[in-house]
């Protein structure tokens, strides 16, 4: 665990919350337009809350930090891993920088399936309910990155003993946000009337496999080098 405990990667965790505390304050607004256009009214939420380049900057930043938190979580868990004991021994930049690579690789894997949900809208000539899709997807990152990096913060800086409570809290947190969002697009689809086959084939092919393929490939990957 002495990756976790160089000075490096908790300084970056503190950056990483540090932005977050700037964040709510500076767009507290749009913050809170966010969670309850998700979490309370999620029913009528595809309309866009706040102003449209205030909240945009909003939106930017909070996916922003939300990529570094999802670093920090997968290092933490990385590290956690039983088989991982060889990685103590590694040199202290290595975590800081497994973090913002795993930070980019979230950012590349949100704009292909950004990309893929466009490029679908526009093959179907339904641009319109496409732009939906994505700003739901868009606000739900945003309200994950708002409910979850606070805990991803504290449960980088505790030990293994001590986070047990963090961990399922950060776990339960995190399968109820992708329950209701789930709900929301396929509210969604039915609103527009859209075959229930399509949405089960847009959550297969945009929202699953390229996590599972990432996943896959570090897994693979992992099990190379340990």
């Amino acid at each position: 665990m002495e990756t976790l405990g160089n000075i490096v990667f908790q300084g970056l965790s503190f950056v990483v919350l540090g932005a977050f505390c700037w964040m709510v304050y500076t767009y507290r607004g749009q913050a809170g337009r966010c969670l309850r256009s998700t979490m309370v009214f999620w029913r009528t939420s595809n309309q866009r809350p706040g102003a449209a380049a205030v909240y945009d900057n909003f939106l930017a930043v909070a996916l922003t930090i939300g990529a570094l938190s999802t670093g920090l979580a997968a290092v933490k868990a990385t590290v956690m891993m039983p088989e991982a004991e060889g990685l103590a021994g590694m040199p202290a930049w290595v975590a800081p920088m497994a973090t913002v690579v795993v930070a980019l690789v979230a950012v590349v894997v949100v704009l292909v399936e950004v990309w893929t949900v466009k490029a679908a809208g526009k093959l179907t000539f339904s641009s319109k309910f496409a732009d939906e899709i994505v700003g739901i997807k868009k606000n739900w990152m945003a309200a994950a990155s708002i409910l979850t990096v606070p805990l991803v913060a504290m449960w980088t800086g505790v030990t293994p003993e001590r986070d047990a409570i963090i961990t399922y809290l950060l776990a339960c947190v995190m399968v109820t946000i992708a329950v209701l969002f789930t709900i929301h697009t396929l509210r969604g689809f039915i609103r527009q009337k859209v075959s229930l086959l399509v949405w089960f084939l847009y959550l297969c092919t945009v929202e699953i496999f390229p996590v599972c393929a990432v996943m896959l490939a570090v897994a693979r990957n992992y099990n190379t080098y340990t």
